[in-house]
């Protein structure tokens, strides 16, 4: 019964995404085309999720402004009222976000996300690896804040999939939990790391290791 009511939400969402947006504005005229789906009046940004945006619809982003808009890579882009997250439609959540009115742009294949918390005068990417972020307040990995982490000390170990600020240590942006940030380090095998009390394998404690004696 509960997969049935499951399988039934997922048609009712996918309808309402499909066919509620059908009803929103067409494209105006005299639109500037610019990068990544982007477009403009001059004014205002619009937004196209086709793959090929000769073919679809351009949207106007809400409360965007056009002359501070700033494409910064692939995924972020922001303005002075916002930052936004370029995201793909498989993701269910996304679509439920759709639901709720924070989500702009075109339903196929791409969608616009505003990053509701996301500060845009202190936003920047981090070099180390181009999906991730942060501002003043939070790290961002994608559209989502990493909980706990410290923007102004968190840092990428080596070439891993591990990260740590001045409290905790994260593996694909996951807090690890009894991880201590103090002595934590990477070993040559960059999917294992060890701290004082633990040895860990892609983010987690390795059962009757020792870390004092262990160097993979």
């Amino acid at each position: 019964m509960k997969i049935f009511q499951k399988k039934f939400i997922n048609l009712v969402l996918i309808f309402l995404l499909f066919f509620g947006t059908s009803c929103q504005n067409s494209t105006p005229k005299n639109l500037q085309i610019l990068e990544q789906n982007f477009a403009t009046d001059g004014k205002f940004l619009f937004f196209n999720g086709k793959s090929n945006y000769k073919k679809g619809k351009y949207r106007q982003i809400p409360n965007s402004d056009f002359s501070s808009f700033e494409i910064l890579n692939y995924r972020y882009s922001k303005d002075k009222n916002n930052v936004y997250f370029r995201a793909h439609n498989g993701d269910w959540e996304i679509y439920r976000k759709k639901i709720l009115g924070e989500l702009h742009g075109m339903i196929w294949p791409y969608f616009h996300l505003k990053i509701v918390d996301a500060d845009p005068q202190s936003f920047q990417i981090f070099p180390e690896k181009n999906f991730y972020a942060k501002d003043k307040n939070f790290v961002f990995k994608n559209d989502k804040i990493l909980k706990d982490a410290d923007p102004e000390n968190f840092q990428f170990l080596k070439k891993s999939h591990y990260q740590k600020d001045k409290n905790f240590v994260f593996f694909r942006g996951k807090k690890i939990k009894n991880a201590d940030a103090a002595t934590f380090k990477i070993l040559k095998n960059i999917d294992f790391a060890k701290d004082k009390n633990f040895v860990f394998k892609n983010g987690e404690i390795l059962k009757d290791a020792d870390p004092e004696n262990f160097y993979k």
